[in-house]
């Protein structure tokens, strides 16, 4: 019987070697096709790196702006999500996001009439998924 059971996993029968060379490609293929990349953290307001690794953080020059220097590039562009830590927003815009770095802004308006950049403790999530396009049956 070549069929895959919880008991003959439990009993250590079924191993690398049991298995189908192509069923391990396949296995192999599937988990290489739905990995993710993904970078996280939280920066306080001079731009310190407080929790998180993989990246670094620079001054994008003036109040409010950083910039997260990404240690390995994503393979494409990530989706950039960003939290103030603090009464503001804080954002990545689109066209400021790379492979390897992606600017945050930070504004508030809490002692002034309009929003102004603001520097602010910032939390943030970079992720790349590489599910397949699938079809979804309703």
């Amino acid at each position: 019987d070549g069929a895959v059971s919880a008991s003959k996993l439990l009993k250590g029968s079924v191993t690398a070697e049991a298995l189908s060379e192509s069923a391990v490609g396949f296995i192999a293929d599937k988990v290489l096709t739905h990995k993710a990349e993904a970078i996280f953290g939280e920066v306080d307001s001079a731009g310190r790196v407080l929790r998180g690794g993989g990246y670094g953080v620079d001054r994008a020059g003036g109040a409010g702006a950083y910039v997260l220097k990404f240690r390995l590039p994503f393979t494409e562009k990530p989706v950039i999500i960003v939290t103030a830590q603090g009464y503001g927003v804080c954002y990545a815009p689109s066209h400021e996001v790379q492979l390897d770095s992606a600017v945050v802004r930070c504004l508030s308006d809490l002692l002034t009439a309009a929003p102004v950049e603001t520097n602010l403790d910032f939390s943030f999530y970079a992720g790349v998924s590489h599910w397949a396009e699938q079809s979804v049956a309703g």
